[in-house]
């Protein structure tokens, strides 16, 4: 029985080693890129964002996800973008996942932005807590812009740290993301985003989540800093493939 807990222990840091492994080239890369633009004042403001999601298992592999995103800025008084997603997730194994999907964001009549990302999310558990990575490549194309400015190409990374109970209804957590522009003459770094919340299930297949996120634009002169107040609902149907019931023998 000791050969077995140490071996389960030396798994289980295997898993967070390999973890954390995929964050930390993003974090050393930071570190080399520690240049700041025209040094200005700030501009600081506070928004809102609203998003509803709906998730369709199908089977025990793959799901479709669907969401409608608002958020609002100018202290929440105006819509700034709208943002509509589309995608589908396959699980390869308990601790990774690999994600792909289409966003339209619209801001105004005039300006319509594709979105294409896609990318893996890998999660362990280091009790209490969960630990999720997830790694995101985008390529956005704007049509309000002229050619030779409309397409950009990021590398997103978010590391998630959730408090889980099996008793307990509601999750906090706190989280950070990085956005890494693959392509482009200023920072490498674009955007960070720090946010703490709490997600809350009441019901099966139904969550809530609410949360405070500070946002940093890392590339714009003058910088950009933003107080956000979020929230989310989301709903999981039930699986389109049901699993046919054990028979006695």
């Amino acid at each position: 029985m000791q050969i077995l807990s140490r071996f389960n222990f030396n798994l289980r840091f295997v898993k967070l080693v390999v973890f954390l492994s995929g964050f930390c080239p993003l974090l050393l890369v930071f570190a080399q890129n520690t240049e700041a633009p025209e040094a200005k004042k700030p501009l600081t403001d506070t928004g809102l964002w609203f998003e509803v999601g709906v998730s369709q298992p199908v089977g025990e592999k793959w799901s479709v996800d669907v969401s409608e995103e608002l958020r609002f800025d100018k202290g929440g008084q105006h819509l700034r973008s709208a943002y509509t997603y589309a995608g589908i997730a396959y699980k390869l194994a308990d601790f990774v996942s690999l994600q792909a999907g289409y966003r339209l964001k619209v801001r105004k009549t005039e300006h319509l932005q594709n979105e294409i990302r896609f990318g893996p999310t890998f999660k362990t558990r280091v009790k209490p807590l969960k630990l999720d990575l997830r790694l995101r490549v985008l390529y956005k194309h704007e049509f309000a812009k002229p050619d030779d400015a409309a397409d950009s190409k990021h590398l997103r990374a978010a590391l998630t740290a959730r408090v889980s109970r099996k008793k307990w209804t509601a999750a906090p957590y706190v989280r950070t993301e990085w956005l890494y522009a693959l392509s482009y003459k200023g920072q490498f770094f674009d955007e960070s985003r720090w946010q703490i919340g709490v997600q809350y299930e009441p019901f099966k297949n139904h969550s809530f989540a609410a949360y405070y996120q500070y946002t940093a634009n890392l590339n714009d002169s003058p910088l950009e800093r933003k107080h956000i107040l979020g929230f989310e609902y989301g709903y999981e149907l039930p699986n389109l493939v049901t699993k046919p019931p054990k028979t006695k023998p």
